[in-house]
């Protein structure tokens, strides 16, 4: 948007912000999504701070490997808490997922790849609600796995992922290296 508004000229003000937002809404037909279920959030919420309790537990562990010996039981402590709180967000998850037909049913489909397991199709199913209603190449563009070129002219730049929903293109990396170990044709 700011590249747009120098393009115009003009300095920033609200009103052109908001003039320049109604343009950039007309230009591309943005179209009205469907408000988010109360259970849909909820499970968005949990996985969320799951993914943070998840960060906080790789940090522990990595200062846990160069810590002196008096500071070492503290951060083994607090690795059991996380632990614990980890799975009991994870059994909650996995509760509130139970008490959905729909994805009970989208679950089942998503955990019937290899490496798919409970919490990447939670992952998916809170992340990508836009499951089914997007082409294969406009879902990889979402989650940011579709290559990006680089090309000017006759030069042919490097392709990249680059963008996209991170925690997903994280998750599903992992499930990718777990399948590469039990299935030979990946």
């Amino acid at each position: 948007m700011k590249g747009f508004v120098v393009a115009l000229g003009k300095a920033k003000t609200d009103q052109l912000d908001a003039e320049v937002m109604a343009r950039f809404a007309q230009s591309v037909n943005l179209q009205p999504q469907p408000l988010i279920a109360a259970s849909a959030q909820q499970l968005s919420d949990l996985m969320h701070r799951r993914q943070q309790l998840v960060a906080i537990q790789v940090a522990a562990k990595n200062r846990l490997a160069r810590a002196s010996k008096p500071v070492r039981s503290d951060i083994e402590d607090h690795l059991k808490q996380l632990k614990h709180r980890i799975e009991s967000l994870n059994q909650q998850i996995q509760t509130l997922e139970q008490q959905q037909a729909d994805w009970q049913r989208k679950d089942k489909i998503l955990q019937s790849v290899k490496g798919i397991g409970p919490l990447t199709a939670a992952l998916c199913l809170v992340e990508l609600p836009e499951r089914g209603k997007l082409s294969e190449k406009q879902l990889a563009q979402l989650v940011g796995v579709a290559p990006i070129n680089h090309d000017s002219g006759k030069h042919k730049g490097k392709r990249v992922i680059a963008g996209g929903r991170t925690h997903v293109r994280c998750g599903l990396y992992m499930a990718t290296v777990v399948a590469t170990r039990h299935n030979p044709v990946i």
